[in-house]
């Protein structure tokens, strides 16, 4: 990259040549519209799916989405505020928030029409990438090839296929129209560009917190785009034009440590000793997924590395920094190899930095790559030219033979790239369609990893087959018996099976090991022991731990009638009445919570 009057800015030329297929004459134009169109098509069968996973609570149990009244909400509280107002959260998401509730006032809870704006919105990206790799590589067909390979690219499956994988489009629409826009201004235009680019980028933000790479995106490219021969006037051309976006950034992050109550927040006991060791594996992880888009899975069998040693820590850290070699060594055939190398860097420190905070089991996701994969399918697109140049130079050192086979072999390997991918992405995302696919697939993929298992076993017992659920916890309960949530859901289908012997043995180890792994109180499994020991005639046991979740969840509905009941069988009629006279007070704070949301139509 040069100069502002030279190379990012300039506009496409519209000279390019267009290819002769038969009688059909085949330009960028139709390239884009053939990516388009065919992104569309991959994932149209995704319309007859079902919500699955997080959609469940963030949109079929969301109250918060289901009116405009509530708008203010989406700027005061995390995404999980509507649930879990008591916990302290990590995603400050308003622009995803108005999403749902934008699509809840259009489609009520019809999955269909929610898939249908969530394909949409790939589309729209995958337009944006072709606009952002035109400038880039000053080569419409380049850009026709970059959008057409991300549009289609299987790695997108996890944010297209699933309603609640919006927010990496919505951040990515953001993130490239803010650098588009950018562009614009420094092209010469009116200083309008200017401020959109800024209020693009503060949408970024609210959609999602990996738009804070833009800063460090936008470095580099403000850095390579500046003029002037000194070393001081380029540091200061840079800062000139950095510091908008600096501003709404220090907002940005004002704001969120206010509403959140800190910028990150975490109850986990997890050294940050084992997350900075896990870092090699992961980014290699995303750089692999990213190489190879396949076999894809919404969990993985990746475990968090606690000790130092060449084969995890080394060995992926050697491979990560291969890769982006490479990467950078493409992008310097199109004099943006700096900016190639940040692209895919920066929008992944977000989610290598959750590993502090992410559940346990449950640390990568193929959806993080969704915004540096917009960098990789340029660079693919590169990739294509050059090797169209190399076989035709190989081939024939003729001018005009060189001029007819190029367009025919960069078609060739493009087309059979995409329709790999076309056809990789139509299988992949039928594991998407419910949540038996979804987690029966996941538990092939990931057979050693928790997560997949417990979903599994869940749904089954969801769905009325109980006999087969509680098999899958028990061999959960065999792949680790120190894994809270399986000892916690399996007493509690062995209380609704009436085997409280059972359900007392894991719900006691629940509590066990959930304080070995958390700080953050859990208020239902002591609820459930309770109820446990009260069938089976403990009465003052019993009475220990409904005390214990009365004390945790003072308003929850229930408990204190649970424990009213324990306190009439001891003979504790006197603090019986007053524990029921709370839980009255609980239920009419819930009744007038629930007619505040009731009138949401």
């Amino acid at each position: 990259m040069t100069s502002a009057t030279g190379t990012l800015e300039r506009k496409t030329e519209e000279s390019e040549p267009s290819i002769r297929i038969g009688r059909f004459r085949f330009g960028p134009g139709a390239l884009l519209r053939l990516a388009l169109i065919a992104t569309a098509l991959v994932y149209v069968r995704t319309i007859t799916y079902s919500f699955v996973f997080d959609d469940t609570l963030q949109i079929e149990m969301n109250p918060w989405i289901q009116s405009w009244k509530f708008w203010r909400t989406f700027f005061t509280g995390h995404v999980w505020s509507f649930g879990r107002a008591h916990i302290q959260g990590n995603y400050y998401r308003p622009v995803f928030m108005a999403w749902l509730a934008g699509n809840y006032s259009l489609f009520k809870l019809t999955p269909g029409w929610w898939h249908l704006t969530t394909i949409a919105a790939h589309v729209l990206a995958t337009g944006l990438v072709y606009l952002l790799a035109s400038r880039l590589l000053r080569d419409r067909w380049a850009g026709g090839i970059a959008a057409l390979l991300f549009g289609l690219n299987p790695l997108h499956i996890e944010c297209v296929a699933w309603v609640s994988g919006i927010p990496e489009v919505l951040l990515t629409i953001f993130f490239v129209g803010a650098l588009l826009a950018y562009q614009n201004w420094r092209a010469g235009k009116r200083v309008v560009w200017l401020a959109a680019s800024v209020v693009l980028y503060a949408l970024a933000l609210l959609s999602k917190e990996t738009a804070l790479a833009f800063v460090a995106v936008l470095a580099v490219y403000a850095w390579t785009d500046s003029e002037g021969n000194s070393l001081g006037a380029r540091i200061q051309q840079t800062i000139a034009r950095w510091l908008p976006y600096v501003v709404v950034t220090i907002a940005y992050l004002v704001v969120r440590n206010r509403v959140l109550e800190g910028l990150v927040n975490s109850r986990l006991v997890r050294p940050m000793s084992w997350v900075v060791l896990t870092w090699p594996s992961a980014l290699w992880f995303y750089l692999r997924q990213m190489l190879w888009p396949f076999r894809l899975s919404i969990f993985y069998d990746f475990e968090l590395v606690r000790h130092f040693s060449a084969g995890a820590v080394l060995v992926p850290a050697l491979l990560s920094a291969a890769v982006i070699a490479g990467c950078w060594m493409i992008g310097r055939r199109a004099r943006l190899g700096a900016l190639a190398a940040m692209w895919i860097l920066a929008p992944l420190a977000p989610a290598m930095v959750g590993i502090k905070v992410f559940q346990w089991h449950d640390y990568v996701h193929d959806r993080y790559a969704y915004l540096p994969s917009v960098m990789f399918a340029i660079l693919l697109a590169v990739a294509v030219r050059s090797g169209a140049e190399w076989f035709v130079g190989m081939r024939t050192a003729q001018p005009v033979g060189r001029k007819r086979w190029y367009g025919a072999v960069a078609v060739a390997i493009t087309a059979a790239i995409a329709l790999t991918f076309a056809a990789s992405t139509a299988v992949q995302s039928k594991q998407w369609d419910s949540e038996l696919a979804l987690f029966s697939h996941a538990h092939e993929r990931a057979p050693q990893n928790v997560l997949p298992l417990d979903y599994l076993a869940r749904t089954l017992y969801g769905v009325g087959r109980s006999e087969e659920a509680v098999q899958k916890f028990q061999e959960l309960h065999q792949l680790d018996s120190n894994y809270w949530a399986g000892n916690y859901v399996l007493g509690v289908a062995y209380y609704q099976m009436g085997r409280y012997d059972d359900a007392e043995i894991y719900l006691q180890r629940a509590t066990e090991v959930w304080k070995l792994e958390t700080t953050m109180p859990d208020a239902t499994q002591y609820y459930y022991l309770g109820l446990v020991r009260q069938r089976k005639g403990a009465y003052e046991s019993a009475e220990v731990a409904l005390r214990k979740a009365v004390e945790i969840r003072p308003d929850a509905l229930g408990y204190r009638l649970a424990l009213a009941s324990v306190l009439e069988q001891r003979g504790l009629k006197s603090e019986a009445a007053e524990q029921r006279l709370l839980e009255a007070k609980n239920r009419k704070a819930f009744e007038q919570r629930q007619r505040e949301f009731g009138d949401t139509n």
